[in-house]
This record gives structure tokens, C-alpha cells and sequence, in this order.
């Protein structure tokens, strides 16, 4: 088969897919408001189902038209006793001390794919904090609660460890300061876990990325959301 190609202009209008890193914090924020939220703008992906399963085990739940989501967040107690995060590395990493923190007894399951990345900064903490886990090959057991008000997290890893514990750090009836230990290497990414977290009524202090102060006594206040676009994917149209 022989094709010609001409020469040509590109115009007209696309919509492009929302970012993934945005609403995996949104619907978390989400989830931890008493109240309704509504996330407009989605782009769904396996990842972002997987979420959204994963808020069901604290309580809340959703209901998806077309690319919304209308989000009720903790309104009972009838928690899951399992969370299947598929093969999604943030629903994982965010979740871990979140779950902690609300039901102190928690199974995490997934992929053997999924398992097999780092985890360590957590396990480092959970020591820290006498709390009991066990690692299998698709499953992470996690039975204990948070008890010191300080932590460290290495700056050279996932970010997504960091964003994981300042949401978690919100729900302790304590205040809490994250240290982190070398350089952080994901500033974008803390920045946006920042804004999100302000979106829902949320004070961070943030000591130059050093450290984080997180002051106790705050709730999650719900709003309306619209996904923003994700720039990574329209550089290639662009």
C-alpha cells in the first residue's frame, strides 16, 4: 500500500486528558470531607479506579456520570476489611498511612507486580512506632497506630511516600512534623499534594521542603473540583 502525505496546517480544539496525579490527591481529599464533593474533568484509567475503591474502605463512596464523580466522604463505619490497589504504585503509597491512621488493622492487596516496589520508608516508620506488618507477594498486612508525633522521609524516593503521610498526618488528634532527610528530589509533586490539601481548607507549613508542620485540630471541607489538564500529554500535541 502506497500513501501520500501533504503538507498541511493542524488546527482545531482537543480536550486533553485530565492529570492522573491531581485526582488521585483530589478524590482522596474528597473522601475525607463530610460532605459532597463533585470532581469534574476526569480522565478514568485503571489507576484512578482503584482509588476510588480504595476510599470505600474509609467509609466513603461515589457515583460516576460520564467524566464526573460525585464523592460522599466518611459517612459510616462499615469499613472494608480489604483494599485491592490492582497495580496502582500511588493508590498503594497513599493509602498505607492513611488506613493506619482510621483503622489501624488493614489489608492492602494487588498485583505481585505492585508489591515488588519500595516500601521501605514506611516500614521504617512502623518500626519507629512498634506497628506490626507482613509483606507478601501480593498482599502488605498492617496492624498498629502512629503513637510519635515526628517522622523522617528520605527526599530521594517517591515523593508519594511524602504525600501519603502529610494527608494522614491531618486525620492524628496530634501535631505532627515530617522531616525530610536529603535533598527532595519531587518538589513538583509535594507542591501539588500541597495545593490540593489547601483546596479542602488544609494548612501545611512548609520549612524550604526541609520539613513539614502540620497543626492538629483540621478538617477536610468539601468544594466542587475540575481536573486540570495534564501537561505532560499535551506536549504532544502541542
Amino acid at each position: 500500500m502506497n500513501c501520500k502525505i501533504n503538507p498541511s496546517k493542524l488546527k482545531g480544539k482537543i480536550n486533553i486528558p485530565a492529570s492522573k496525579s491531581y485526582c488521585h490527591r483530589y478524590i482522596l481529599g474528597a473522601s475525607l470531607c463530610k460532605g459532597k464533593c463533585l470532581l469534574t474533568n476526569v480522565s478514568f484509567s485503571k489507576d484512578i479506579y482503584a482509588t476510588l475503591d480504595g476510599i470505600k474502605a474509609i467509609g466513603a463512596n461515589y457515583k460516576i456520570d460520564g467524566r464526573n464523580i460525585e464523592i460522599s466522604g466518611i459517612l459510616d463505619e462499615n469499613f472494608s476489611d480489604e483494599v485491592f490497589c490492582n497495580e496502582s504504585g500511588s493508590t498503594l503509597r497513599f493509602l498505607i498511612p492513611i488506613l493506619t491512621v482510621i483503622k489501624n488493622d488493614v489489608m492492602l492487596t494487588g498485583s505481585e507486580r505492585l508489591f515488588e516496589r519500595p516500601l521501605t520508608p514506611y516500614f521504617d516508620i512502623f518500626e519507629e512506632n512498634n506497628i506490626k506488618y507482613e509483606l507478601g507477594k501480593s498482599f502488605l498486612k498492617i496492624s498498629g497506630e502512629f503513637i510519635k508525633e515526628e517522622f523522617s522521609l528520605p527526599g530521594d524516593v517517591s515523593s508519594q511516600f511524602i504525600t501519603g503521610m502529610l494527608f494522614a498526618a491531618v486525620l492524628m488528634d496530634k501535631d505532627i512534623k515530617i522531616n525530610i532527610t536529603s535533598e527532595l528530589e519531587s518538589k513538583p509533586y509535594i507542591d501539588m499534594t500541597l495545593k490540593v490539601l489547601k483546596d479542602f481548607g488544609i494548612d501545611i507549613e512548609n520549612n524550604n521542603y526541609k520539613s513539614f508542620f502540620v497543626r492538629k485540630g483540621q478538617k477536610f471541607s468539601y468544594e466542587n473540583f475540575e481536573i486540570e489538564g495534564d501537561y505532560s500529554q499535551a506536549a504532544f500535541f502541542v
